[in-house]
């Protein structure tokens, strides 16, 4: 999608998002990305989760963070995971995550 239509969705406070297999060190990973503008702020949600686990509550990186701005946001999402900004689309029906809620797990 063209960078500046999801600028617009962004600054209108809608949430675009993105997932993506990506193999690393012989391991297959399942990553979801998701970014919303939430009370002036920017949050962004990473999650990758190991495909040979069963248990999709064992995730990799599991995480919520609040940025003061876009930039900031979409550097941090693109330095995290393998989803690129100009690859996300806008969430019709169900969304990526809640951005009420922040948090963090890591274990990488």
């Amino acid at each position: 999608m063209d960078n500046n239509r999801l600028i617009n969705l962004i600054e209108r406070e809608r949430q675009i998002g993105a997932d993506n297999e990506v193999e690393l060190g012989g391991i297959t990973y399942f990553e979801t990305a998701g970014l919303q503008k939430w009370k002036g702020k920017y949050r962004l949600s990473i999650s990758i989760f190991d495909l040979s686990k069963s248990d999709i509550d064992d995730s990799e990186v599991d995480e919520v963070l609040e940025f003061t701005t876009l930039n900031e946001a979409v550097s941090y999402m693109e330095k995290n995971c393998s989803i690129r900004f100009e690859k996300m689309n806008v969430c019709k029906g169900s969304k990526v995550f809640n951005p009420e809620n922040l948090y963090s797990e890591r274990k990488k």
